[in-house]
């Protein structure tokens, strides 16, 4: 999510509440960021994503539209054939083409030689498209998309009146459609990146080049028994690796053989909410203890790995196995070094 943010330092160094939509083949990422005024540094305020609905799956829906259309036309049954070897390759090509020249024309046409082989007979495929009929075909995908970027805000706290710039990345972002649907929420405020599929390869490149650092934003913390968080990466620590630091913990209920690490991050940076990040670490423990005095101790160590992510080892004194998971869910910031 770092390298979306970092998409805006060059352009809109006084931007507050700026948000990157970056929606290519595979997955849609949005980031809420603010921007200080001279521009040197970054903070994430909220992301969401969708990692199954992107520009591939508008290509299938256009495969699927268009082989219905034309087997209809040949009095065939979709269920009837199926398109193999290099003419699938090329109708998966000339569908991604189409969608591509959907973008700023309204027709196209999609032209496969020897789409099937039907009785021995070799039949190629031709047929048009136009932009009024590829636009219903993806309205599901671009209303999903839409709730992803008002879960954004919703998790920021904000509205999108309180958004200051829209910044479009990513080869889907030149569908009208998707535009359009970015222009109902916020207006005139949204733009197209020069070069969209290249974005994030730019911002990474600034990173490189600048030293810009990587650091956490919101407190991440362990809940323990007594509904109280006790964090575990503080806000503002850089994001590089390091020796790992320890925190012991003491399973208070030794019955269910198990103590249970809970982490949650703060809601919003200066908030004292908390949302959970989903994710746990089952750590065994000895469930015969009965006196406070030997409650089982879990010592939980965290480091941060070379991919910004923050990893959790934990072993309880009595059961020696250790337990580990990733936490990936971190709001990011950047800053000049």
């Amino acid at each position: 999510m770092v390298l979306l943010v970092h998409s805006l330092v060059k352009s809109f160094r006084s931007e507050e509440g700026s948000i990157v939509f970056d929606w290519g083949g595979g997955t849609l990422d949005v980031c809420l960021a603010d921007v200080s005024e001279d521009g040197s540094s970054i903070v994430e305020l909220s992301h969401d994503g969708i990692d199954d609905r992107a520009g591939d799956d508008f290509d299938r829906k256009i495969m699927t539209y268009l082989k219905r259309r034309f087997l209809t036309k040949s009095g065939l049954q979709i269920e009837d054939v199926e398109v193999k070897g290099r003419a699938a390759d090329k109708f998966w090509i000339q569908a991604e083409l189409a969608k591509i020249e959907l973008s700023s024309q309204l027709t196209s046409t999609v032209e496969v030689p020897n789409f099937l082989n039907i009785f021995g007979k070799q039949i190629d495929l031709y047929e048009g498209l136009t932009r009024e009929e590829f636009e219903p075909l993806v309205q599901e995908e671009v209303f999903a998309a839409e709730n992803c970027v008002l879960r954004c805000l919703k998790k920021a706290r904000l509205t999108a009146g309180l958004v200051d710039h829209v910044l479009m990345v990513g080869g889907t972002s030149n569908i009208p459609a998707v535009r359009q649907m970015l222009e109902k929420l916020f207006g005139a405020k949204v733009t197209v990146a020069k070069e969209p599929d290249g974005a994030i390869a730019r911002g990474a490149a600034i990173v490189a080049a600048e030293a810009w650092q990587p650091f956490n934003v919101k407190p991440i913390a362990v809940k323990l028994a007594d509904d109280s968080y006790f964090t575990v990466l503080p806000a503002k620590k850089v994001l590089h690796p390091s020796q790992s630091t320890g925190f012991p913990f003491y399973c208070v209920d030794p019955r269910p053989a198990s103590a249970n690490l809970a982490f949650f991050e703060k809601a919003v940076s200066g908030d004292e909410d908390y949302r959970s990040l989903n994710t746990y670490l089952s750590v065994p423990t000895n469930p015969e203890i009965r006196a406070i005095q030997n409650l089982d101790r879990i010592v939980a160590r965290f480091a941060v790995t070379e991919d910004a992510t923050l990893r959790c080892h934990a072993q309880s004194g009595s059961v020696e196995r250790i337990e580990e998971c990733e936490i990936h869910d971190i709001s990011f910031g950047l800053q000049l070094t």
